[in-house]
């Protein structure tokens, strides 16, 4: 009996320095595991100072493509983006919300290459439909009315020059003028306003071509390609002037007075 009992103590003696033996095991491999943890925590803060305070985190190039009327720095300014700025924290969709803000940029394009710190900026500029001038300032008006003021005159070399017209005219004037067929907008070289007794809107459009077109304003949307071509392919050589007449819906060859 005595045996026994000596044998059941010494099993209990040799469980219990077991189970401290496994705790002793576990504490020291869950210290083992925050060690590590901390250690890759710290290799990790490391990484992102260096990494923050390397160039390889800053934009380093912006290009920026299809811009004729918006200069460089004025999109720039827009897309709130500058060489230097932490790259991680540029978001294309961020930066196109910003562009589209522009008056005179419809849509835009970004791209954020986070491996080479460049940042692309495609933009789609307005469309402008004619330029003016005002005390020595050239503005190009665009299709929304809006004008844009400009020094290089390289720029309206394909546009009409409008003449006579007010800012408070441009409202009905623009409306009108987008309703041009675009094949016939392009021959024009320039319009003015031409008031006649019977009709305050008047406007004459000097065509490419040598064609003088006057009309009311709200006949310039019988100037369809169709139309247009299909009165000059029947004039006269005495005739080089074309009146459009809104009410019948007419246009006429006539000679030029």
């Amino acid at each position: 009996m005595e045996t026994n009992n000596q044998t059941t103590l010494a099993s209990i003696q040799e469980e219990i320095k077991r189970k401290k033996a496994r705790k002793k095991r576990r504490r020291f491999r869950a210290w083992l595991k925050i060690t590590a943890l901390l250690i890759l925590l710290a290799l990790l803060i490391f990484v992102v100072v260096k990494y923050e305070q390397s160039s390889y985190s800053k934009v380093s190039l912006v290009t920026i493509k299809n811009n004729r009327y918006v200069d460089d720095q004025e999109i720039l300014s827009y897309s709130k983006l500058e060489v230097g700025d932490r790259i991680y924290l540029k978001l294309g969709m961020l930066i196109e919300n910003d562009l589209n803000k522009h008056p005179f940029i419809e849509t835009s394009t970004i791209k954020v290459d986070y491996l080479h710190q460049s940042v692309s900026i495609w933009v789609e500029e307005t469309t402008f439909i004619g330029y003016l001038t005002d005390n020595n300032e050239t503005f190009l008006l665009s299709k929304a009315g809006e004008m844009l003021p400009i020094t290089d005159l390289s720029l309206i070399a394909d546009l009409p020059h409008i003449r006579g017209y007010t800012a408070e005219m441009m409202p009905e004037l623009v409306k009108f003028l987008n309703r041009i067929d675009s094949s016939v907008y392009g021959l024009i070289s320039e319009m003015r306003r031409a008031p006649a007794s019977y009709d305050e809107t008047q406007v004459e459009l000097l065509m490419s071509d040598g064609i003088i077109v006057t009309s009311p304003i709200n006949g310039l949307e019988l100037l369809t390609s169709e139309n247009y071509y299909g009165v000059i392919n029947r004039l006269d050589s005495d005739k080089r002037c074309i009146l459009i007449d809104p009410y019948t819906q007419s246009m006429v060859a006539s000679i030029c007075q």
